[in-house]
């Protein structure tokens, strides 16, 4: 048995040890709520690292634009908020919430930008040679399902117009050096009259044509005035031509011909005091004749000014008329955009009769309906400005048809289905059934063994009989051609 010293067992009767014996019976009493205490700190640790993770899964997936993502972070959120056990902690996850729902409509505008941006990759990729058929079907059912986000078609369609904006502004630099390098050769068929040369130049204006034509057309007038001019002038007679001259500068319009004004008047005074009706005083005949050459040099240099503004002014209209046509030809192309389930949701309310509810399917209708009349009216107004008659909608199709007309949108991603049908049709191709493709020799052999069945009945149904009709393996394979020959025939 354990013995105490004398010294220990006579302390015991003072406070001052029974004080210290207390406080360490309370401390080792203590131990396992501390424990408790610091493993409800740790999981409450735990649960803050989850949720704060969460809370910056929910920030990254906004700022890419991961609309799916971020609503599932919210949920989880959700979830831990009903789960907390203390008001601080609802409240700190609350507040982690508000902030992520704040960020959603940011989030929204990334997806839709990310949706239009991946329309762009996946036209120019459909325009790449070389594509195989299943990466350009996985491409065009990708940009199917891209197309039915009106939001994202609508930002699509402004970067096509802007990139259209910037090709017409490279096509307009184009026509401005067309016309510097060809002027020269105009002007000079038209001094020659040489109509051949002029008319060749013309036709090999390519997109320029029309503007090309107003060029030599005022070309043409200037070369008559000027040819008249000189009939008037004093080389060619005596007297000065006052009254015609005149008329050629009023003809002008006034801020070009007040320019004129000053050499014209000159022109008249030296005239009146030079010319008595029938001679000229010396020196004075000398000086209208150079004054002639000044107001023909200038009407001259006007004209060819003139001239150039024509053609200016052709490639503006011509401009104009082609983005007429590209934004009805993307109104066309686009999807039913959320304007219309209003306008429906408004014109089904309206209609609605007494007791009636209002549904989405009624709304959906209406909605539609509006749509599809904006859509006839866009095909209409195409068809008056390209000259060319309109697809009639509901219009039916062949089985070749349509393979053409799928196959042709392939070709060109970039053209709406209503522009590919139209260039299909006025080139005729839709008209004419193609000629059905000779069969391959497979096919040729396959069509001349006729059914399976009589096959079958003709060889004999043992497998001594099928190899010794058809000879041995290795002869039945090399008749079917090549590997790829008979895989590649399968879908011809």
């Amino acid at each position: 048995m354990a013995q105490f010293s004398q010294g220990f067992l006579s302390s015991l009767g003072r406070p001052e040890m029974s004080q210290s014996l207390f406080g360490l019976g309370a401390a080792i009493g203590g131990v396992p709520g501390q424990i408790k205490q610091r493993q409800k700190e740790q999981e409450q640790l735990k649960r803050y690292d989850q949720i704060s993770q969460m809370s910056q899964q929910g920030i990254a997936s906004a700022q890419s634009g991961d609309v799916t993502g971020l609503t599932s972070r919210l949920e989880q959120l959700q979830q831990a908020k009903t789960a907390a056990k203390t008001l601080e902690e609802k409240k700190s996850i609350g507040q982690m919430i508000l902030k992520l729902q704040s960020l959603k409509p940011g989030a929204e505008k990334v997806a839709i930008g990310n949706n239009a941006r991946e329309l762009v990759n996946i036209t120019e990729a459909l325009t790449k040679t070389g594509l195989t058929s299943p990466a350009r079907l996985a491409l065009e059912e990708k940009r199917q399902k891209l197309m039915k986000d009106p939001r994202a078609v609508q930002q699509f369609h402004e970067y096509q117009m802007s990139q259209w904006n910037f090709e017409q502004k490279e096509e307009d630099i184009k026509a401005e050096q067309w016309l510097e390098t060809n002027r020269g050769a105009i002007l000079e068929a038209v001094q020659n009259g040489d109509t051949k040369a002029l008319n060749g130049i013309i036709e090999n204006a390519g997109e320029n044509v029309e503007a090309a034509q107003r060029f030599a057309d005022s070309s043409l007038k200037s070369a008559e005035t000027m040819a008249k001019f000189e009939e008037n002038s004093i080389e060619r007679k005596m007297a000065p031509s006052v009254d015609y001259y005149t008329e050629q500068v009023n003809n002008l319009p006034e801020e070009i011909s007040k320019n004129l004004k000053a050499t014209l008047n000159a022109y008249k005074t030296v005239s009146e005091k030079g010319w008595d009706g029938s001679q000229w005083t010396t020196g004075f005949r000398t000086r209208a004749k150079q004054l002639e050459r000044e107001l023909k040099g200038q009407l001259s240099s006007i004209n060819n000014q003139v001239a150039t503004a024509k053609y200016a002014e052709a490639r503006r209209e011509d401009r104009v008329l082609k983005e007429q046509i590209k934004k009805l030809e993307l109104k066309i192309d686009a999807p039913m955009s959320s304007d219309y389930i209003r306008q429906g949701r408004i014109m089904a309310q309206s209609l609605l009769k007494e007791d009636e509810e209002l549904t989405e399917s009624a709304i959906t209708e209406q909605a539609t309906a509006l749509y599809e009349r904006d859509r006839r009216r866009n095909i209409q107004e195409l068809a008056f400005l390209t000259g060319e008659k309109p697809v009639e909608e509901g219009e039916k199709y062949e089985p070749w048809q349509l393979e053409i007309i799928e196959e042709a949108m392939n070709d060109n991603p970039n053209k709406s289905r209503q522009a590919v049908i139209k260039a299909l049709k006025k080139g005729g191709i839709l008209s004419v059934k193609p000629e059905p493709a000779e069969l391959t020799e497979r096919e040729k052999r396959m069509e001349a063994l006729e059914t399976r069945d009589e096959r079958m009945e003709a060889i004999g149904t043992g497998l001594v009989a099928r190899t010794g009709a058809l000879g041995p393996r290795e002869e039945r394979i090399k008749d079917l051609g090549p590997r790829e020959e008979r895989t590649s025939s399968l879908f011809n």
